[in-house]
């Protein structure tokens, strides 16, 4: 009688050397996966560091441009008030020169020419609208003052300090 129970010699070996094979090529595909994912993760990493490094020099960039941006704000606060006086000078150089014009004139009055030098006195003062002269280097005095007077490195500073905590209000409200 044949016994169904045992299986041939050669039966098992052939399991075996099948088995040995699909085992083979399992571990193959399983490299070449493997190999795949490690390529893979390596090109990703390369991304990631290429992101990190341009993430970077944006940031790099952003704060250039801040500063660009904050010391135009501080040169624009401190050139206001020096261009403000800068202007007023020849306007009172010109007042203060017709005022010394006709200060020579007055100084050259003596008993012995009243009559003709209180002419060009008169005739002078007339010409240069001494009163307004007069008002216009008052007015440009004032106004030098105020200007001076609101400008202080304590300003600047408050507004580099505002910049620094609150850019987009502070650089914004600069006019450039």
């Amino acid at each position: 009688m044949i016994d169904l129970g045992a299986t041939p010699w050669w039966s098992t070996t052939l399991f075996f050397l099948l088995s040995t094979v699909y085992i083979y090529v399992q571990a193959k595909k399983l490299r070449k996966q493997k190999e795949r994912v490690q390529q893979q993760s390596a090109v990703l990493e390369q991304t990631i560091s290429e992101l990190k490094q341009r993430q970077q020099q944006l940031v790099q960039s952003e704060k250039m441009a801040s500063l660009g941006q904050l010391t135009a704000g501080v040169a624009h606060e401190i050139n206001n008030p020096i261009n403000f006086v800068s202007g007023s000078i020849t306007p009172l150089k010109r007042d203060i020169s017709e005022i010394m014009q006709l200060l020579e004139i007055y100084s050259s009055l003596d008993r012995s020419n009243y009559s003709s030098k209180l002419d060009e006195i008169l005739k002078y003062r007339d010409q240069i609208d001494l009163n307004f002269t007069i008002e216009e280097i008052t007015s440009l005095i004032k106004k030098a003052r105020n200007c001076v007077a609101g400008f202080s490195i304590n300003t600047v500073l408050i507004k580099f300090t505002l910049a620094v905590d609150h850019p987009q209000h502070v650089l914004g409200s600069w006019q450039f």
